[in-house]
């Protein structure tokens, strides 16, 4: 469990969210300068607590960022961790066009539209943001606020503004967000977004569908991630495919970059070896490519050279990707214990070369 944003509403009153539901009781915060006197919930689920607010005592001076921390945060399942999170109290600056940028679009989640989200940054060195002053609209005319209550953006954040808060955690369960609500109404087939504030247009992105990577044959669930905030916003050339293997990256650094340039690694292949699928273990396959975006196949062998199982059938990934399997075959039946071999082909989504990496690993005899 972890915050998920903070918010100083008064000199006195903080409102915070939690990516998953908590035990507020066990919780202990603290802010330097003053006193938590007490935190009460504002939205509860499942017996857990996903929102409260803190009271403090005495009042913060204005204009000035602190910084909430937590001990002793506790989810539902038991889990403990500590964290903290920055705040500004004050009166936030009024924005320059440039000066929150668009950066990821997921308009066709897995799951239906309550998974859209918009994600926007704060390019500025100094400048701190109000999202309630923004509006979110399209060439021809506003659309409604980004956000009813305050969303404070402080220097070099991210955000992601949500549709619907269940169907954003179904997915992104640690990830950071603020609610947007219905104003998140993405096209699947491409729309222009136009984000302005007090007039001025701060952004506007004229996404589209066929800006995703060709070599996907299905592009649900995958988010289309802004290469560089300083390109042109319009321009197909700066967006492409998240390569995240969660399908997008809400609320952090995308996985993309200006010039995706090869990197100085060798291909290779780790399996986790042995497993007992009996033990309710995997095998998992960590292979590492030479490549930023690779399209990769993976096959299961057996020890007769017979191939076994189609691991993965086809799937853009970047440097880096995990694979699981199960010890079953296509048919998804057991297979007998002993070794087998990983073969994992890739082509370079960029240059389209080619390599191929193999690994073994030893299904264990069910006990």
């Amino acid at each position: 469990p972890s915050l998920s944003r903070v918010t100083a509403s008064s000199p006195t009153v903080l409102q915070v969210s939690f990516t998953e539901p908590v035990v507020l009781s066990i919780a202990q915060f603290s802010v330097e300068g003053t006193s938590v006197t007490s935190a009460v919930a504002t939205d509860s689920d499942d017996g857990g607590t996903t929102a409260a607010e803190l009271s403090l005592s005495p009042a913060l001076p204005d204009q000035a960022l602190y910084r909430l921390s937590v001990a002793a945060l506790t989810d539902l399942a038991g889990n403990i961790a500590a964290d903290e999170a920055a705040f500004f109290l004050g009166t936030p600056d009024a924005p320059q066009a440039g000066q929150i940028e668009i950066t990821e679009i997921m308009f066709d989640p897995q799951h239906g539209s309550d998974g859209e989200y918009l994600e926007v940054l704060n390019t500025s060195s100094d400048g701190v943001f109000d999202l309630r002053t923004g509006d979110l609209g399209d060439d021809d005319e506003d659309g409604g606020p980004l956000a009813e209550s305050p969303v404070i953006l402080l220097p070099g954040e991210y955000v992601a503004l949500v549709r619907n808060v269940e169907g954003f955690r179904a997915v992104f369960s640690d990830a950071p967000f603020a609610e947007a609500g219905s104003v998140i109404g993405l096209s699947n087939s491409g729309e222009t977004l136009v984000h302005r504030a007090s007039g001025v247009v701060l952004d506007a992105v004229p996404y589209d569908p066929d800006w995703q990577r060709v070599e996907l044959d299905d592009a649900t669930g995958i988010s289309l991630e802004r290469r560089d905030p300083a390109g042109a916003s319009d321009s197909p050339a700066y967006w492409s495919s998240s390569l995240s293997d969660l399908g997008g990256t809400p609320s952090a650094e995308n996985t993309l970059s200006i010039a995706e340039s090869p990197v100085e690694r060798e291909a290779s292949l780790r399996v986790t070896s042995p497993f007992a699928p009996t033990r309710g273990e995997a095998a998992e396959s960590t292979v590492t490519l030479s490549a930023n975006a690779s399209l990769v196949r993976a096959r299961i062998y057996d020890g007769g050279g017979r191939e076994v199982r189609e691991l993965e059938p086809g799937r853009l990934v970047g440097g880096t990707a995990t694979l699981l399997w199960d010890g079953t075959g296509d048919d998804r039946r057991p297979l007998r214990a002993g070794i087998y071999v990983v073969l994992v082909e890739s082509v370079d989504a960029e240059g389209g070369t080619t390599e191929a990496v193999r690994g073994a690993g030893v299904r264990a005899r069910p006990e």
